[in-house]
């Protein structure tokens, strides 16, 4: 039988789902009937014993510094990376103290101090058992209670994931060093560190439930939630949504509002895109709209003559694409997925719109050319077609696919 000896609490995110509370006030000491969140998470510590505990700060990290003089025992580790990274990179700094640990998130409430019971036999998580449906991460277990896999996306019939895990010491070794390798040599900084035991190397830990009741440990995910728990804030919030019917719309309708921001993305970079277009095909390439593309089959079969097309549409969408990527990845979607895995699948992505682009465009250009139409508007209006029918691949890969958001709040 094993035994807790320190606890980590990683306590160092934005808490951007609760904001506009969380603008001044980081959320793990956001107060729920009177009592900060993480106070709940370290008073059930100490009735455990469990009295070294550490914790991982970033956000408004001065504020925490209460904590060292209320609390013995208790040591803040400076995550510098918290800003950029996920939370990861939490782990990470506070990796040297992994031993027979218990890590937890700060933000939230335990209810039952009894499932932070320092005696434990395996690593594992402590998980609720839930028959519906929840877009929580959900765990799999065998007939021995060995955790066999575990959905990100959610699911039914499983165990749902709580920020509470305890790991015996030669798993915190192992841990440590896949910590290091994943951050460090492999720069996979846009992950979970939960991610690097159940999707990175699953094969390397042996993981069990330890099994909750629901209510024994709260999550706090929205606003909405808080105030179902601690009805003091309903005034703060109705307040702040008659104040502000623009957020309440974007809540409410979250999809809309990415298609909104998507397209207006896409209207800024396309004004780009067809400037550079513009002085691609009228000034540096002019002398070449009357220039054949000779002795190519490929080209030739795909309809492309002109020289001047081929270049222009290829290098502007080029430009056009690059800017979208970054536009869409920073501002649309806020995505904090792996940024060289989002970069590949745009890649792949952009090669093939562009290759589409760049044949239907001088497809279309050498069409409107040999018909005698090739006026600056017809022009125009022509690469406005071609760079507006993508969107109807580009949307929904960028959204689901190379652009995620990832749960950050931890």
């Amino acid at each position: 039988m094993n035994s807790i000896e320190n606890a980590i609490i990683v306590a160092a995110g934005k808490g951007e789902r609760l904001q506009p509370i969380t603008l001044s006030t980081p959320k793990p000491l956001v107060k729920v009937n009177g009592i900060p969140m993480i106070e709940s998470v370290i008073d059930a510590l100490n009735k455990n014993g469990i009295n070294s505990i550490y914790i991982v700060v970033g956000y408004l990290k001065e504020q925490f510094e209460y904590l060292q003089n209320k609390y013995d025992g208790v040591v803040l580790i400076e995550n510098p990376y918290y800003e950029n990274c996920n939370n990861i990179s939490s782990l990470f700094v506070a990796r040297e103290q992994l031993e027979n640990t218990i890590i937890l998130d700060g933000d939230q409430i335990i209810n039952n101090p009894e499932v932070l019971n320092p005696a434990f036999d395996k690593s594992g998580y402590c998980g609720v058992w839930t028959d519906d449906y929840t877009n929580e991460w959900l765990m799999s277990v065998d007939e021995n209670g060995r955790v066999t896999s575990c959905n990100n996306a959610g699911g039914s019939k499983g165990y749902q994931l709580y920020s509470v895990s305890k790991w015996i010491k030669s798993d915190s070794d192992k841990l440590r060093k896949l910590l290091e390798l994943e951050f460090i040599e492999k720069k996979n900084t846009g992950i979970f560190w939960d991610d690097v035991v159940m999707f990175c190397h699953p094969d390397e830990f042996e993981l069990c439930v330890y099994e909750m009741n629901k209510g024994d440990v709260v999550e706090i995910d929205s606003i909405q939630e808080l105030c179902s728990i601690d009805s003091s804030y309903n005034s703060e919030i109705t307040e702040n949504n008659q104040d502000n019917h623009f957020a309440s719309f974007i809540q409410k309708h979250n999809e809309i509002w990415k298609f909104i921001k998507f397209s207006f993305t896409g209207a800024s970079t396309s004004i780009l895109e067809m400037t550079v277009f513009a002085l691609l095909q009228y000034v540096i390439f002019k002398s070449l709209n009357e220039v054949p593309v000779t002795n190519n089959a490929v080209f030739s079969f795909l309809g492309i003559e002109y020289k001047g097309y081929l270049w222009s549409y290829f290098l502007s969408s080029v430009i056009g694409y690059t800017a979208s990527f970054i536009m869409n990845r920073k501002l649309t979607f806020k995505a904090n997925s792996n940024i060289f895995l989002s970069t590949t699948l745009y890649i792949l992505m952009v090669v093939a719109t562009i290759a589409f682009n760049t044949w239907f465009g001088s497809f279309l250009g050498t069409i409107i050319k040999n018909n005698g139409y090739d006026s600056f508007i017809i022009v125009m209006l022509t690469k406005l077609l071609v760079m507006a029918v993508p969107t109807l691949w580009t949307y929904p890969l960028q959204r689901f696919v190379i652009h995620r958001k990832r749960k950050v709040d931890k």
